[in-house]
């Protein structure tokens, strides 16, 4: 239980804050193609769910967005399409043509047609309102050669008119037989839309710590152009390039040295698919051929499946490796594993 630990902090605080955000007043209207009309909170639209919360419901309830005829809010919302426009405003169905969204803001009205809408956030509820993420944790036992390991995910996300920030980070914690080996990720982006295009640009961090490579750290920083090429309800695909600084030390000497510096280009591919309101698969690729160091390259990939199992409770199943083609202190080349979860979302 002790790497848990690290996290009860943190966590407690990230609950406490939304807590006293509080919900606002549901008077949101919905009226659903079968006739239905619900008030409520909209929450926000993703992946093809609309989230809404009743005053007779202690939860978020899903809703198919192609499900819903009519809505009206005067809320405002951040609401985002496939050409990845943006637009902030109160939302309403235009009564007068079908399939269509009206977005006021100050009194100028921007038409959008329902099926091009991606995503709809919030706005006003400040810096927690905004947030969504998931923690995760998993434990296993093997009693023959008494092998107990664990592992902690965390994510964090959130969005404004433009700018999209995300955190991630991912500890596994082995011990066999008394020897421990310990593997801990941290991945933190963020990215700014250019007008009203599909690129954007970001700033990138990733921090690894992995005793199989006998890396004790390993930080790279950089900047990245990003676009994003599949964006709609239930996928989407992005790509980043651009340069990044490395720096490196190992636990092993080559040489007499043990820390190296680099420069190093970037060439990220995240893919994301989705199915109503159940299942999510989400994998990264990272590939950073060297520019000081001819002919090294590294990558690594990450795979996660989510299955939601109750409410926001889900389980994942994870998959994790890295790669260097020539590792500079003639450490290992790879280290790859597998991992398991049971998380909560918000």
């Amino acid at each position: 239980m002790r790497p848990i630990l690290l996290f009860i902090p943190l966590i407690a605080v990230i609950a406490a804050s939304m807590a006293t955000a509080g919900d606002r007043t549901k008077t949101d209207v919905l009226l659903m193609k079968n006739g239905d009309r619900i008030t409520c909170e909209i929450k926000r639209l993703d992946h093809g769910v609309l989230t809404v919360r009743m005053d007779y419901t202690n939860t978020d309830v899903p809703i198919d967005w192609n499900k819903v005829e009519r809505l009206e809010s005067k809320q405002l919302f951040v609401v985002e399409t496939r050409q990845g426009v943006y637009n902030v405003g109160t939302i309403a169905t235009d009564n007068s043509v079908d399939n269509k969204i009206d977005i006021d803001q100050a009194g100028r009205t921007t038409e959008i047609p329902q099926p091009q809408v991606v995503t709809v956030e919030q706005l006003g509820r400040g810096f927690w309102g905004r947030m969504k993420g998931a923690f995760d944790y998993g434990f296993s036992f093997a009693r023959s050669n008494k092998q107990t390991q664990s592992t902690l995910n965390m994510n964090l996300s959130s969005r404004t008119e433009k700018r999209y920030t995300t955190f991630l980070v991912n500890s596994l914690f082995s011990n066999t037989e008394g020897i421990q080996t310990n593997r801990h990720s941290v991945q933190t982006a963020f990215s700014s839309r250019l007008g009203y295009s599909k690129w954007s640009v970001a700033g990138v961090g990733n921090f690894l710590k992995s005793d199989q490579q006998a890396l004790d750290l390993r930080t790279s920083l950089g900047t990245a152009l990003e676009r994003r090429i599949i964006y709609t309800p239930r996928s989407s695909l992005i790509a980043m390039a651009g340069p990044v600084y490395t720096y490196e030390r190992y636990s092993k000497d080559i040489d007499g040295k043990s820390r190296f510096n680099s420069l190093e280009g970037l060439i990220g591919i995240q893919h994301a698919q989705y199915q109503f309101d159940r299942v999510e698969l989400i994998n990264s690729l990272w590939i950073y051929p060297s520019i000081t160091d001819s002919g090294r390259v590294r990558s690594s990939i990450e795979s996660s499946l989510y299955y939601k199992i109750i409410g926001n409770f889900y389980t994942r199943l994870g998959v994790y490796g890295s790669y260097d083609s020539r590792p500079p202190a003639n450490t290992p080349k790879s280290d790859y594993g597998f991992t398991t979860s049971f998380g909560w979302s918000f």
